[in-house]
């Protein structure tokens, strides 16, 4: 009777993923874009796909049954800013101006990515998770304001517009 179920959860894993790619070459060339792009891309895999296989996850329905609203957040604010970083780099000067963007300044990414071998509880890994679409929800109205800032008339769409200025997700690295 879960047959169904684990399907539908497969295939939206499978079709967000997807979106990281499918009409995004044109970005390849477009060195802000891409470079903030990857940060986006590695964010919800890290955050929310690879929190479900590390925590050993795939087949907890409680878990996807009370964190529902949470992985479809996830799963919209992805769409949408996979459509926003196309509609950026159609609209970019594409300064490509001679600089270094290390992710490893990045320290919320970096812990991101270091702390995908905890252990955690039925506890933690919800919070894991509420906490990592709450930063994907930031880190998205960092990106829109960073766009808008080299393109005023980019449209955000239904993208969050206000970042919380408790984290400076790119003040480093900028």
């Amino acid at each position: 009777p879960y047959a169904r179920l684990y399907e539908q959860l497969m295939l939206s894993f499978y079709n967000n993923t997807q979106s990281m790619y499918r009409c995004q070459y044109g970005i390849f060339g477009d060195a802000e874009v891409m470079s903030i792009k990857v940060i986006w891309d590695y964010t919800y895999y890290w955050g929310v796909l690879c929190q479900l296989v590390f925590q050993d996850r795939l087949t907890d329905l409680a878990l996807f049954g009370d964190l529902q609203q949470e992985f479809a957040e996830a799963a919209q604010l992805n769409l949408d800013m996979q459509a926003f970083l196309r509609r950026w780099s159609e609209l970019s000067p594409r300064p490509n101006l001679p600089c270094m963007f290390d992710q490893q300044d990045l320290g919320w990414f970096v812990g991101m990515n270091s702390s995908l071998h905890d252990q955690l509880d039925d506890a933690g890994i919800r919070e894991r998770l509420r906490s990592n679409v709450a930063l994907m929800r930031n880190l998205a109205a960092t990106i829109v304001a960073r766009a808008q800032a080299a393109c005023p008339a980019l449209d955000a769409g239904p993208l969050p517009a206000q970042a919380s200025p408790s984290t400076p997700l790119f003040a480093s690295a900028a």
